[in-house]
């Protein structure tokens, strides 16, 4: 057995891999259940010409993406490669041409599994996957290896400083970084089970809800979700705002969440394009989504306009609005500025807002306004932008306490 029959043995159900023919290449495939889902299955046998993508790879790629496409089941790719096939020359760049076509027409899910070097050709195959899952310190992508990079331009690097998989992670590049391969596998089964079972045995929070400040995000999370139901995506990436899957009373959530223990949960470049993408992948799949708001806004400054926290913010404005699944904010400590805006609120398609009592939504922090407007601060104060004021003004929807979380996600949601 060599060592991605093993590997796709390893993932699937017990008894179910069934190898599909294709031409010999460095590309098979199968298909299998996990966890009683039938998938499409494609791996890289980097034993072979280091995996590399040629013609014949790509026709039998081509081929496990039809057959998923057309059994509307998910496929699920098993990876590590040199990129393109340097001796099938032009051959292999077309046949890379037509797999990331045929990857972007996809109407299925679409998991990658990095099990090792992912280089070129099959680096950018990650970019197109719906979800990315990679093993720390096994897993590395990048455009060139250390033998091009020192040939054209004379630079000597090594894999792990050109592609190493905690800074891809950092980046955004990819979901899932695990401690193993069999983590990733457990990770991956958690995923698809996800995406293709929108309910499940509904199971108690494992946290009561807070009765009093200071609480953190991550308890607030755990007090109104399912009990260990929570994937959370791109970890490492932006940590302040908090991406996840999860259930509430067995039905299917997703969760947006500044996090004010990183950066006061300031909503900068890279965490309004966490949040963009994030939209746009629970759009793909009809999740709704739950926002959880605690932020002074967006980060000002001159470093933050040019690393083009605008142009982000206009991407997350995008991608909430072009959200058409039912979704709900509810404001947990300070909305300030846009982040009423960009955290969503029904003006902008949500279904409802709620804030908790001692919520704050406004343009601005009390005391910066009244430093701008040049107005004493007594005459400015905290209860101007008071959850209860923003009701008044029809800002909010409803206020609501951390016990009452759970049954609002629930009747607005599910």
């Amino acid at each position: 057995m060599n060592r991605v029959i093993k590997r796709m043995a390893d993932l699937a159900d017990k008894h179910s891999l069934e190898m599909i023919p294709c031409a010999p290449s460095a590309v098979s495939l199968a298909a299998a259940r996990i966890r009683g889902i039938p998938v499409v299955l494609y791996g890289f046998d980097e034993s072979r010409h280091g995996g590399a993508l040629g013609i014949f790879e790509g026709k039998a790629l081509l081929k496990g993406f039809q057959i998923a496409r057309k059994a509307e089941v998910p496929l699920i790719g098993l990876v590590a490669s040199a990129g393109a096939d340097l001796l099938d020359g032009k051959g292999s760049l077309l046949a890379a041409a037509k797999v990331f076509r045929a990857c972007k027409d996809l109407t299925v899910p679409h998991l990658y599994l990095s099990y090792g070097t992912c280089i070129g050709a099959s680096a950018y195959l990650s970019s197109l996957a719906d979800l990315t899952l990679a093993v720390k310190d096994a897993s590395y992508f990048c455009l060139t290896g250390p033998r091009i990079v020192e040939a054209s331009i004379f630079e000597k690097a090594s894999l792990k400083e050109l592609g190493d998989s905690v800074h891809f992670a950092t980046l955004g590049g990819c979901h899932i970084l695990a401690n193993s391969e069999s983590e990733m596998g457990e990770a991956a089964k958690e995923l698809l089970t996800y995406l293709k079972r929108d309910r499940r045995f509904s199971e108690a929070p494992i946290k009561n809800p807070p009765d009093k400040r200071p609480f953190s995000m991550a308890e607030i999370i755990d007090s109104f979700i399912d009990g260990n139901s929570s994937i959370e995506l791109w970890k490492l990436w932006a940590p302040n705002v908090i991406t996840s899957f999860a259930y509430v009373a067995g039905h299917r959530v997703a969760i947006v969440a500044n996090n004010p223990e990183f950066a006061g949960g300031v909503i900068d470049f890279e965490s309004a394009k966490k949040m963009a993408s994030f939209y746009t992948l629970c759009e793909r799949f009809h999740i709704p989504v739950v926002s959880l708001v605690d932020t002074p806004g967006f980060l000002p400054g001159t470093e933050s306009e040019r690393e083009g926290v605008l142009l982000s913010g206009g991407e997350l404005l995008r991608a909430y609005m072009n959200h058409c699944v039912p979704k709900i904010t509810v404001a947990v400590g300070k909305v300030l500025g846009g982040s009423y805006m960009a955290m969503g609120s029904p003006a902008m398609g949500g279904k409802a807002y709620a804030a908790f009592p001692e919520s704050l939504i406004g343009v601005m922090a009390p005391s910066l306004e009244s430093e701008i407007l040049k107005v004493r601060r007594t005459n400015i104060g905290d209860a101007s932008i008071s959850s209860f004021a923003a009701k008044e003004r029809g800002i909010v929807d409803d206020i609501i306490y951390p016990s009452d979380l759970r049954s609002y996600v629930r009747r607005k949601l599910v």
